[in-house]
């Protein structure tokens, strides 16, 4: 069983490559949940973007197998042990703030406090394995610029883990699939060290 790194779950939105902006959002609102994507095209971010919404309902439900039904293929079972002890770093980074580091807040505490739930799917583009990623940020948009936060790497960093929420998936043989952990757990590439 993999052991979760506490100081790297510190940062959890510490892992998307920086730079990446589109300029303009389709909008998508249903109740306090909101939802945009960029323009489509093969790998369509609407899909990511219905992902999306559907990981932030789960979350709010503390819906564990729709999570895991996300998840990485390779990481499901582990996180699954993971998932099933309250105690685990991942539970606690996911749902219970109480055990998870101090003055860190879980990612339910973040949807369940937000006035103004967004959800927002980016192209990242292609990696250097040819393969197209994507980025979903959650974050309130209440008290998030969204335009500072999708041009500013230091504005995310800043606000990562703390008010804004990200997992990144990639476009393979036709669909979205997660390339991390849920919601970015384990992950440190965001910011520079």
């Amino acid at each position: 069983m993999r052991k979760l790194n506490r100081t790297v779950l510190q940062k959890p939105l510490n892992n998307i490559a920086c730079g990446v902006v589109l300029a303009l959002f389709c909008q998508l609102v249903s109740g306090p949940l909101r939802a945009e994507a960029g323009p489509g095209g093969e790998g369509n971010l609407e899909e990511l973007q219905k992902i999306g919404k559907t990981l932030s309902r789960a979350i709010l439900d503390i819906d564990i197998d729709t999570i895991l039904d996300h998840d990485r293929p390779d990481l499901f079972r582990e996180d699954r042990m993971l998932l099933k002890d309250k105690a685990s770093p991942l539970y606690c980074y996911l749902f219970d703030s109480d055990c998870y580091e101090p003055h860190h807040r879980s990612v339910y505490e973040i949807f369940r406090n937000a006035r103004n739930l967004t959800v927002v799917a980016e192209d990242l583009g292609e990696g250097r394995n040819g393969i197209r990623y994507g980025l979903l940020y959650f974050f309130d948009e209440a008290i998030i610029d969204k335009r500072k936060l999708l041009s500013s790497p230091d504005y995310l960093c800043e606000k990562g883990g703390k008010e804004v929420v990200t997992w990144t998936f990639k476009y393979v043989n036709g669909k979205w699939v997660s390339s991390h952990p849920p919601f970015d757990a384990e992950t440190d590439v965001h910011c520079n060290p």
